[in-house]
């Protein structure tokens, strides 16, 4: 026979487990779709500041978030975002990320995003040191890029 005190500490292990199990899936999927980096040591050693918004280009709210981290150099990144416009769309639609690039300096200077027509979006800057990611469309719509100047291509 199983003595009380045994199943006692059965059960609060077994609550522990799926207590952690619980709060990792939520962690994961939460940074997951809000766009973040899952890892807790990236996580919290960088800072992330929403930059310049755009609302309703084209069906889309666009948002630049300038994201700067100190590891083991300095390391700074802008990610612009695209969520289907509608409050209750941005409620359940995860955001999607259509381009990154370093900005050679801090901030989202010169960024701009709109709409040249219905299903086409143009996105300038003047000046980018390099570009880690650059999506063609997001959803129906067609992105373009003017980049005037591209430091290390």
């Amino acid at each position: 026979m199983t003595h009380p005190i045994n199943l006692l500490k059965k059960s609060r292990l077994v609550s522990t487990v799926v207590a952690l199990t619980l709060f990792l899936f939520v962690w994961f999927g939460y940074t997951g779709m809000k766009g973040y980096s899952p890892n807790p040591l990236t996580y919290l050693s960088c800072t992330s500041e929403t930059g310049a918004t755009f609302e309703d280009v084209a069906g889309w709210d666009f948002e630049a978030e300038d994201t700067s981290c100190d590891t083991l150099a300095k390391d700074e990144e802008v990610r612009v975002f695209a969520t289907p416009t509608g409050r209750l769309k941005k409620l359940f639609a995860r955001r999607r990320l259509v381009f990154a690039y370093d900005p050679g300096a801090p901030g989202t200077d010169g960024l701009i995003v709109r709409a040249t027509d219905a299903k086409r979006v143009l996105i300038s800057l003047p000046q980018v040191s390099q570009i880690f990611q650059r999506n063609q469309t997001v959803g129906e719509i067609a992105i373009d890029y003017d980049i005037r100047q591209i430091d290390y291509p």
